[in-house]
């Protein structure tokens, strides 16, 4: 016997760019603008203590955070709640630290001259090639399973041609009506 495959719906990947910009590029820009001085004046020890005030600020305050991360959707009460607060702190914190190495490493170029190539390509990498890695991975994942769906799976427009006043049920005689009042 020939075994058959289930259609399972799968959707392109959507990325809104308004939204992706509104709400994680521009606080993290901003973010990382006030970290800069902060790293410039002070020392690298006060920029990670902003980024601690500033995670746990943005993991409280922050609602429509919770369209991006999922740790914030469950809302039960309890050891889960708190456990999914601290990770979805914790992925704000290590993207919030992320970002601001690479002014780390600027900050070190203007007060010491030294510029360190290896490092700021793997922040380079990081920052902009994991997100890119991880929608083309997506992107790729999409086109997989739609091809392997066009090749198991065809497509039928169907169209059913009825006559409306012959196919109404009657729930009460389980009979058509049509034919309750032709025969009865």
């Amino acid at each position: 016997m020939k075994k058959y495959k289930l259609y399972k719906k799968v959707k392109p990947v959507y990325c809104n760019l308004e939204q992706l910009l509104a709400n994680i590029v521009l606080p993290l820009v901003i973010a990382s603008y006030i970290s800069y001085p902060i790293l410039y004046f002070f020392s690298t020890k006060s920029a990670i203590i902003f980024n601690f005030f500033l995670a746990f600020i943005a993991i409280l305050f922050h609602k429509s955070l919770k369209k991006y991360l999922f740790v914030l959707n469950n809302n039960d009460l309890g050891f889960r709640t708190i456990f999914y607060s601290f990770a979805s702190f914790l992925i704000v914190f290590i993207v919030l630290s992320i970002t601001d190495f690479g002014f780390y490493l600027l900050v070190v170029y203007q007060k010491e001259n030294q510029f360190n190539v290896s490092h700021f390509y793997l922040w380079i990498i990081i920052l902009f090639g994991l997100p890119l890695l991880y929608y083309i991975l997506k992107l790729g994942q999409y086109y997989f399973v739609k091809k392997y769906q066009d090749y198991d799976f065809i497509n039928i427009v169907l169209a059913v041609n009825h006559d409306l006043d012959l196919f109404f049920f009657d729930k009460q005689y389980s009979v058509c009506k049509y034919w309750k009042q032709k025969i009865f």
